[in-house]
């Protein structure tokens, strides 16, 4: 009988084991980063992926099926003076699945609900019956939290220069369309500027191979992307004169 106790025992501690193993992805900082850059590449509503803004709200995770699902509020603004201007909008669920390497997450593919009549339809078979209420009554006072989240990054760039502004908005578009491998890892929201030091002219490369004397001058701008922490983060160069991004410093 003992014996029988303790196999019953050994079965139930394995079943709730495997049952705590699946639990939940943590999630980084970085990782939310790599979140919010993946959306504003992939859904961003208007044409200017340097002026796309992203807020997410982390609803849960499964890590036996390898998905986050997350909240997103998406807004493209123009800038203009001391004034922003929505441009365009969007704010929906989506279904990420992701693989971990690293100690971070790569998105590998995304889904989102259909709109209208389909909607409640599609958030049923899309997500964890768990979070089907909360999706479907998502609350006013949740989306104010984003709203108010995303009225302090807006102000945040109109705090800067309208120079600085189109630098950051320029050097956020170029490193989205590069191929760095770590490009979604840089938090955005982190920039710096200063006029290009003398003694990174050698450093700097630009669309044609290592720069020369006569392509790069002291009136250029340095635009400092993200942490200096590891490898997140990216050093462009913009022209003041030509308004476009015309180097960058390689990560070593």
């Amino acid at each position: 009988m003992k014996i029988t106790k303790m196999v019953l025992l050994l079965i139930i501690l394995t079943i709730f084991t495997s049952g705590c193993s699946a639990g939940e992805i943590p999630l980084s900082d970085v990782d939310k980063t790599v979140i919010e850059n993946y959306i504003r590449d992939e859904y961003r509503t208007g044409g200017s992926v340097g002026n796309t803004f992203v807020i997410i709200d982390i609803l849960g995770s499964d890590k036996s099926k390898e998905e986050v699902y997350i909240w997103a509020l998406i807004e493209e603004h123009s800038f203009g003076g001391t004034d922003a201007n929505l441009e365009s909008g969007a704010s929906l669920p989506f279904v990420l699945e992701v693989d971990r390497e690293d100690d971070l997450i790569e998105i590998t593919k995304s889904r989102i609900p259909g709109d209208g009549s389909i909607f409640t339809e599609n958030v049923r078979e899309l997500f964890p019956k768990e979070l089907h209420s909360k999706i479907l009554d998502y609350s006013s006072e949740h989306i104010d939290d984003l709203i108010a989240e995303m009225e302090e990054k807006v102000e945040k760039r109109l705090l800067i220069s309208p120079e600085h502004r189109l630098a950051s908005e320029k050097a956020i578009e170029y490193v989205m369309e590069s191929p760095w491998e770590n490009k979604l890892r840089i938090d955005f929201s982190e920039v710096n500027f200063e006029k290009v030091p003398p003694e990174v002219f050698d450093s700097l490369w630009t669309h044609d191979g290592p720069a020369t004397p006569d392509s790069i001058d002291s009136s250029d701008l340095l635009v400092e992307l993200g942490s200096g922490e590891g490898h997140n983060f990216a050093g462009l160069v913009f022209d003041v004169e030509k308004k476009e991004i015309i180097g960058y410093l390689p990560i070593q």
